[in-house]
């Protein structure tokens, strides 16, 4: 499955809000397939050397969050 940009709401990460929102996001996968997560942006402020990172809502993957950016997000539907 190839991911674009350009299809539905779909919008690469650098033009992501960074507020700490939460949205929808994509990540390709090395077999093809791709996977949608919700996440938000954590500035790592915590830290003595922070690194940002978009997180995932569960705090044990905060290792694997860090190195594992995703693609595209988009924001969450209204209901």
């Amino acid at each position: 499955m190839k991911l674009y940009a350009t299809e539905a709401h779909w919008q690469t990460m650098d033009s992501a809000p960074r507020e700490g929102r939460i949205l929808v996001a994509i990540k390709s996968t090395f077999d093809g397939k791709a996977r949608v997560e919700i996440r938000r942006y954590d500035d790592d402020g915590y830290a003595k050397r922070p690194k940002p990172y978009w997180a995932s809502d569960d705090p044990s993957r905060a290792r694997i969050d860090r190195q594992d950016t995703p693609d595209l997000w988009a924001p969450l539907p209204q209901v």
